[in-house]
């Protein structure tokens, strides 16, 4: 199954198991270090990590595969109070003009994506519609953590309706990615896993070279 009919098929369950962001702290403290401006959202889902930030001084704006989590978007921006500007589309292809944003989040999508070739012009569309001196907020799973099976693809499980639906990701080490963001344009500024070990997280700026 591939990505996009997997989430549109679990959306609903994924709006209630993840309702709310897993990185609440990191992105609380990215809400007090960036002063505002249009923030894009890659694979936003239901758009759980748009809450942490003030919707006062940010625009938000988000993009996603499955056109069914961005229908439970509206749910969610309802919720809140706040407003969502969504499109469903794939991250290798953003349709937005060069240069349209101040900031970049991208929790957990990245992975998704088997083939380096095609992480690297991921990267290189995030720096393309970035504006020169923005920055980009990017996680992905880690291939050292102590809990997964050291290996490049890993296969998890999603139990739905009493099925088993499957799904990849590519498990990065933390070498290899700030390997890929510097190959593909960025200056990274932090590098690190957290503190479980599962995620790493890293803050890179787009410079003209």
């Amino acid at each position: 199954m591939n990505i996009r009919d997997f989430y549109d098929r679990i959306a609903e369950s994924w709006y209630n198991v993840r309702h709310w962001t897993i990185l609440r702290d990191e992105l609380e403290k990215l809400n007090t270090n960036w002063p505002g401006g249009k923030l894009l959202n890659i694979g936003c889902a239901h758009g759980a990590d748009f809450v942490p930030f003030d919707s006062k001084r940010f625009k938000f704006y988000g993009v996603d595969l499955s056109k069914n989590l961005l229908f439970l978007a509206r749910k969610y921006e309802n919720k809140f109070g706040m407003k969502f500007h969504l499109v469903v589309s794939n991250m290798l292809s953003l349709p937005f003009k060069n240069s349209s944003f101040d900031y970049i989040i991208c929790i957990a999508t990245l992975h998704h994506l088997l083939e380096r070739n095609e992480r690297i012009s991921a990267l290189k569309e995030m720096k393309r519609v970035l504006k020169e001196d923005g920055e980009a907020f990017l996680t992905v799973w880690n291939r050292d953590n102590p809990e997964l099976p050291d290996q490049e693809v890993y296969e998890r499980e999603w139990k739905f309706s009493g099925e088993v639906l499957k799904r990849e990701y590519y498990l990065y080490t933390k070498e290899e990615l700030e390997k890929d963001i510097i190959d593909a344009g960025f200056k990274v500024k932090k590098i690190y896993t957290d503190r479980e070990e599962k995620n790493i997280i890293a803050l890179m700026r787009r410079i003209e070279i």
